[in-house]
């Protein structure tokens, strides 16, 4: 499995282009009429639409499980961050719409800077629930947030569970794949033993049981999941709003990250299973034997005819 190890860029650039393209320019200019569709993961889907010679944008976002963290968080995070622009009611087929006027515009950096949030829609509004426990955390009131539970995706479900000193992030996870299982395993295992190497990390565990924090939800045997792997948030970890950004952003992205390296150690291993074939061949036709009664090359058939003559 390859050593190199790389955490995703945050967000969706291209929605981030799409948005860029369309504010970084002056309000009086005409844009086309457009409609855009972009997706992105844990089957989220975007869409971006501006009406002819309409003086504002619609940016729309799906979020399958977002009645499932709207009330956890999600909601507040929304209104922090994009304010005035969140309608009050979605597009039909999505769970946010945003109406981004393009006189509010009032400088090229400012549009830049909205096209940056715009790219960050997913990640600030799906943070809002691990910000909510975190921040509960630094405050010091972790130990009087109840235990909450969702499906990110169809195969993976995520749980808080808050103790007075901690709240413990647990990821059960499940591929369909038999191959993608393996790896997954492997990696996880790998992971909890790679934290003992970095000083100020949080802890990490994985088993394939559950772990006994899932016993605040019931839940004492693994019913066929692959595995739970659980990260161990401490107060130390949360202290600082910048801390809290980039441990809410690294956990939201935990599954990506997992299905990106096995895809990842997929292809490496496809490349080595191929060039061993390719040095495999050339050891084959090295060694082949010439059948009986071929014709000798060009060069002994010269070597022939001048000792003749000789």
């Amino acid at each position: 499995m390859p050593n190199a190890m790389i955490l995703l860029e945050p967000g969706h650039r291209s929605l981030g282009e799409t948005c860029e393209f369309l504010l970084v320019r002056e309000p009086s200019d005409p844009r086309e009429p457009t409609t855009i569709k972009l997706w992105d993961f844990d089957s989220v889907s975007y869409e971006v639409h501006v009406e002819n010679k309409s003086p504002f944008m619609h940016v729309s976002i799906n979020i399958p499980f977002w009645d499932e963290i709207k009330d956890m968080g999600g909601q507040a995070a929304l209104e922090q961050h994009y304010g005035a622009a969140v309608e009050d009611e979605a597009q039909e087929g999505f769970s946010i719409t945003l109406k981004v006027v393009f006189e509010d515009m009032e400088s090229e950096q400012m549009a830049r800077d909205w096209s940056q949030k715009l790219k960050l829609l997913k990640s600030n509004v799906v943070g809002g629930i691990f910000h909510k426990y975190f921040g509960a955390l630094a405050d010091g009131k972790s130990g009087s947030s109840e235990p909450y539970t969702f499906d990110l995706r169809p195969d993976t479900q995520v749980f808080f569970a808050p103790a007075k000193d901690r709240v413990v992030v647990v990821f059960g996870i499940d591929f369909r794949e038999k191959v993608d299982q393996v790896i997954a395993k492997i990696f996880m295992q790998e992971l909890s033993e790679a934290r003992r190497k970095v000083q100020g990390a949080p802890p990490v565990n994985f088993t394939v049981e559950p772990p006994r924090e899932l016993s605040q939800f019931d839940i004492k045997e693994n019913s066929g999941t692959l595995g739970f792997v659980s990260f161990a948030i401490l107060r130390t970890h949360v202290s600082t709003p910048k801390k809290r950004d980039q441990i809410a952003l690294t956990l939201q992205g935990f599954r990506t990250y997992l299905q990106y390296h096995i895809k990842c150690s997929k292809s490496y291993f496809h490349s080595r299973m191929r060039k061993r074939v390719l040095e495999l061949l050339k050891v084959l036709n090295r060694a082949k034997v010439k059948p009986p009664g071929a014709k000798a090359g060009t060069k002994a058939k010269k070597g022939r005819r001048k000792s003749k003559s000789n």
